[in-house]
């Protein structure tokens, strides 16, 4: 929102070496809020950046998407072929899937993204469905000392180290560094 691209700016407009190097040494402990602010100015202020990661992601989001059946040995099966379309057909509820798609594709330039999934009763198949994702601001999250990350809330501050993702609950798009 507009309030926090103000307070992001003035917080970062005097980034000094110092500072940089206090970002990145909390980045490597888990605590991402920082980095991820920083990761946002980057592309909201460095003009080649920005084109090169809009390049990037829309070319993948805006492509066309297509489930298919895996298979367990040569052929798919009926169940196979059962999981697909029951996995298509969930797609499909979302709103916007492009949308989607373009909002965890900011894992790229941000080295994580997620989509909190909205659960919902659908009573024509008698199943629990994704009714939305919504998109969550990396800095609304950390790493623990697993390595497994956790939910603070804005200031940081809910139980200090974060609550754990209720499992079936979200999707996390981190990039893997090839």
């Amino acid at each position: 929102n507009r309030l926090h691209q103000i307070e992001l700016q003035s917080r970062l407009s005097q980034l000094t070496p110092e500072r940089l190097a206090y970002i990145l040494s909390q980045a490597e402990r888990g605590v991402i809020s920082d980095w991820v602010d920083l990761c946002y100015r980057i592309l909201s202020t460095d003009a080649h950046a920005r084109a090169d990661f809009e390049t990037r992601t829309s070319a993948v989001a805006g492509s066309r998407f297509v489930i298919e059946p895996g298979t367990k040995g040569a052929l798919p099966d009926s169940d196979d072929q059962l999981a697909a379309e029951m996995v298509d057909q969930a797609l499909r509820r979302i709103g916007d899937l492009p949308q989607v798609f373009t909002e965890l594709l900011d894992a790229i330039g941000v080295s994580i993204s997620t989509q909190e999934i909205i659960w919902g009763y659908d009573r024509k198949s008698g199943r629990w469905l994704p009714e939305d994702l919504a998109w969550v601001y990396q800095g609304r999250f950390k790493f623990g000392d697993d390595w497994n990350l956790r939910l603070v809330d804005s200031t940081g501050q809910r139980g200090g180290d974060g609550d754990p993702l209720i499992p079936n609950k979200w999707i996390v798009h981190q990039p893997r560094n090839v």
